[in-house]
């Protein structure tokens, strides 16, 4: 019997031009990279982060709700009213890895609690807290603990990098959509290339 040759899986790489100009610097105000404060010698670089995950939200056509600016309270909230979901966001810029003490372990607990009876009434069922930043220094029993005491779906812990890396592949797959990106919002803890290329393909 003849054996069938295996198929091989590429790695699907796609070049930035892809990326609308808007949002290609995430990865480096994430990581407050002294290069990027230039381009933005008038603003603060918390504040330009949060204005450009909002606008991958809304690339990738969720309804996006920004709270952030000087009020209590997470960053923003995207919601996909027709999978009946809501990710509660907050962005950290951070040159080193973002690590999480006791205080803001309560902080995204009270996030989430306050913000989740509000959604399930719009007829969110699942509710994902996601934490932007450049990397992640955080336990996954710290995870669980959060998870736990919210109620939330998942604790996703997203790098800024990787939010390009689904744009990228949302942009040139039009089978793609929000509810295929909830594979990868279920998933508590750090988000890696190899979650995406399982959830979205290589």
């Amino acid at each position: 019997m003849i054996s069938q040759p295996q198929e091989i899986r590429v790695p699907l790489i796609i070049s930035d031009e892809f990326l609308p100009p808007i949002i290609a610097d995430l990865p480096l105000i994430a990581k407050s990279d002294e290069t990027i404060k230039q381009r933005y010698p008038s603003q603060e670089l918390e504040d330009v982060f949060e204005d450009k995950v909002y606008y991958f939200f809304r690339f990738m056509k969720f309804d996006v709700e920004k709270l952030g600016r000087g009020k209590r309270g997470p960053d923003g909230i995207a919601k996909d009213r027709e999978n009946h979901y809501a990710i509660i966001y907050d962005c950290k810029c951070r040159k080193d890895k973002f690590s999480l003490h006791a205080a803001d372990e309560r902080t995204i607990i009270e996030y989430i609690q306050e913000n989740k009876k509000v959604l399930k009434r719009e007829g969110m069922e699942k509710i994902y807290f996601m934490i932007i930043s450049s990397d992640f220094n955080i336990l996954e029993k710290q995870l669980r603990k959060i998870k736990i005491i919210s109620g939330a779906s998942s604790i996703i812990l997203m790098r800024a990098e990787h939010l390009l890396s689904i744009l990228k592949r949302y942009y040139m797959d039009p089978n793609i959509d929000k509810d295929d990106l909830e594979g990868l919002f279920a998933i508590t803890g750090v988000i890696r290339e190899p979650n995406i290329r399982d959830v979205l393909g290589a």
